[in-house]
């Protein structure tokens, strides 16, 4: 995974911790394991999924993940890339996620951004949203 752009002054160090959390979601999600993705979250978190349910904190986000990769994902693959990194305070970065999905019959897309917060020296992630990207051919999901 790379990240192909950084706005502002972002210590490398930084830039290289928020990038393995999201690839530990990666990982998480393709060996369907729950606890490894909830884990790179805050206890306060709040992610918002295609289709836009709000899933909020810590045990929330473990049951959502739970269900999805023993449900409906278990067989889907992510390849997930940090496409920029935006800091906004000095233990806030935006990361800007891109989200190739591999199903069983085909594939799709999503865009979104992770919040990124430092909190007793370690980075997770504190807000999460994304969105599928749609086919602009046929005005549907890709």
């Amino acid at each position: 995974m790379a990240t192909t752009a950084t706005t502002g002054s972002l210590d490398p160090a930084d830039a290289a911790a928020i990038t393995d959390l999201l690839t530990r979601l990666q990982v998480g999600f393709n060996a369907n394991e729950p606890d490894a993705t909830a884990a790179i979250f805050t206890d306060d978190a709040v992610s918002i999924p295609p289709p836009g349910n709000v899933v909020r904190d810590a045990a929330d986000l473990h049951a959502y993940q739970t269900a999805r990769l023993t449900g409906q994902a278990a067989d889907w693959r992510i390849e997930v890339a940090v496409e920029g990194l935006t800091p906004v305070a000095p233990d806030v970065v935006i990361a800007h996620v891109r989200q190739d999905m591999t199903i069983p019959g085909g594939s799709f897309s999503n865009v979104g951004t992770a919040v990124a917060v430092r909190r007793a020296g370690a980075w997770r992630i504190a807000r999460y949203h994304n969105s599928r990207i749609l086919d602009s051919a046929r005005g549907t999901a890709a």
